[in-house]
């Protein structure tokens, strides 16, 4: 079993000369570590600490926030997936509070909404000073939903709420599925969700991948329409060597294709390098690429540049020498 030790841990997207301590917790869904789930790991930690987690699905077990999920709130933490191979799985993360000089890295969790009316996005960050990254993730959000009169409809795959910085790098994010209206009860339809969607907050995306979520997945005479890439509201966004496409209305055989590009507010303001945007299908052809309602769009030249940098945890030979001797090189 690996103990709580002192290790080195090198942050994602710093030099690999910038290093700082830090301690490590590990989770195993099957024992043989710290914790056995996610959320009493993150509970335990504090700032710093690095929380490594074996590849296996963690969405079927339930924490003290509730079934299947995480949150981070208020501290600073790196977490991921064991870095000898496989994703994390959980049905939905939430990161809020980090405050300035903070940061929250996540790196190889996959997120997969549920359908259930307390669910939201995929992964919901809310009210962050502090950066927040997440690299090589997979993250859908929750499918369309009717719930006491109300539907909800398909939530984004990452939401960004009054985030001062976030990074976003070789991940897929895909929109939630929509739910098609009830005539007869008076529900009007739910369209699908975005892949990324912001609110106030900045963001940069790195070879990644944004779809936005099908309108509903088989033929339905009272479906919605389809959710764009990327929707973004008052914010910014870089984008470097991404595709941001629309989800598909085709299916369904009703709704419009989602763009892969909305900007919905006149504070919002895009700048797009060696990144690709399509429309999503419909029957009546695709959507525009790029759909600006109000804001601004800016296409930069060049040719998209990657950087990848090892894992932020080392194994259990490093951490003990680390913990034994003063000092250790990178």
């Amino acid at each position: 079993m690996l103990d709580r030790v002192v290790a080195v841990a090198v942050l994602a997207l710093t030099s690999a000369a910038h290093v700082v301590h830090a301690g490590v917790i590990t989770v195993d869904g099957a024992g043989g570590a710290n914790f056995t789930e996610i959320q009493p790991a993150i509970d335990a930690a504090v700032n710093g600490d690095v929380i490594v987690v074996a590849a296996g699905d963690y969405s079927t077990l339930t924490s003290t926030v509730g079934p299947a999920g995480a949150s981070i709130d208020a501290k600073g933490l790196t977490l991921i997936a064991d870095p000898s191979g496989g994703l994390v799985k959980v049905t939905w993360l939430t990161i809020k509070d980090v405050a300035a000089g903070q940061r929250v890295v996540v790196r190889g969790v996959e997120v997969v909404g549920a359908p259930n009316a307390l669910v939201n996005h995929g992964a919901d960050v809310l009210n962050c000073a502090g950066a927040v990254v997440f690299e090589d993730c997979t993250m859908t959000g929750a499918p369309g939903f009717i719930f006491f009169h109300s539907v909800t409809p398909g939530r984004a795959g990452v939401k960004l709420s009054n985030v001062a910085s976030a990074t976003i790098t070789r991940c897929a994010l895909t929109g939630g599925i929509g739910v098609p209206g009830q005539p007869m009860f008076g529900y009007p339809p739910g369209d699908g969700g975005a892949g990324l969607e912001l609110s106030g907050s900045s963001v940069a995306i790195h070879d990644s991948v944004m779809t936005g979520g099908v309108n509903w997945p088989v033929f339905s005479s009272q479906a919605g329409n389809a959710g764009p890439g990327v929707r973004l509201g008052a914010g910014q966004l870089v984008s470097s060597g991404c595709t941001l496409t629309g989800g598909s209305a085709l299916l369904a055989g009703k709704g419009k294709g989602g763009a892969g590009l909305l900007l919905k507010s006149s504070a919002s303001a895009a700048w797009l390098t060696d990144t690709a945007t399509l429309g999503g299908a419909s029957v009546s052809g695709a959507a525009q690429a790029i759909v600006v309602e109000a804001g601004i769009v800016s296409t930069l030249p060049g040719v998209a540049r990657s950087l990848a940098v090892t894992s932020p945890a080392r194994s259990r030979s490093r951490s003990t020498e680390c913990r034994t001797t003063s000092s250790c090189s990178s």
